[in-house]
Parts: C-alpha cells; sequence; structure tokens
C-alpha cells in the first residue's frame, strides 16, 4: 500500500464546506486533503472510469471569499456493498501545480481536525 504524502481528512459530515465537481452525477465528497480526495456515487458510470482529468471548486467557510480551483486525475474506482446497496468510491489525486497551492486549506483541515470538526483518515 502506498504512503500519502499529505494527510487526508473525513469531511463528509462538515457542513463548512462547498464542492463542485465537474462530474455531472450525484457524488458525495468523503475524504479531503492537500494531495486528493475520494467521492462516492451510488451508480457506476463509464465516464468516471480512470483515468480521467476531474475539475473541483471548493469554498472553506472561513477561509476565502473566493472558491478554490483545482485540477486532479481520477485514479481508481472501488464498488463497496454497504447495507446491501452497491457504492462507488472514487480517489482523485490532485495535480502537483495545485497541491502547491492548497496550503492554506490544509492549514484549515488540520484546524478543524484538532477541533473535532473532521478526523484524519
Amino acid at each position: 500500500m502506498t504512503q500519502r504524502k499529505h494527510p487526508r481528512y473525513n469531511v463528509a459530515h462538515f457542513e463548512g464546506l462547498e464542492v463542485q465537481l465537474n462530474l455531472h452525477c450525484d457524488e458525495k465528497l468523503v475524504s479531503l486533503g492537500q494531495g486528493g480526495c475520494g467521492f462516492y456515487t451510488m451508480k457506476e458510470s463509464e465516464s468516471l472510469l480512470p483515468p480521467r482529468r476531474i475539475f473541483c471548486r471548493l469554498r472553506f467557510e472561513g477561509l476565502s471569499d473566493e472558491p478554490l480551483e483545482i485540477q486532479g486525475n481520477l485514479v481508481y474506482c472501488r464498488p463497496y456493498e454497504v447495507a446491501g446497496k452497491k457504492v462507488y468510491y472514487y480517489g482523485v489525486e490532485f495535480l502537483q501545480a495545485f497541491q502547491d497551492r492548497l496550503d492554506g486549506m490544509a492549514k484549515k483541515l488540520e484546524e478543524l481536525a484538532g477541533d473535532g470538526f473532521v478526523f484524519e483518515i
């Protein structure tokens, strides 16, 4: 298993984060960090097969009025069964040029983890 360079945080229940992905599906962001993010959908889609470029817009409450615009690559899809239903979990690795711009977001996630609003995974 590969070690991540940056920590990831479970943000599934954090309400101070707005996320838009260019996927046109009913996705739910679950994890986020300086190096990437993870989301799930309830339907498998051929348009979500890796490799694929993903465009994200993130807005953190209290961080900036302007959203962060980030690009990454969809690197994997893992199907799971939850409560008798298939769920598809997708992993995105942010492009290095964008990772370097996310220091503020990474610090905010670390603060939120320290306050118990999100937790490191």
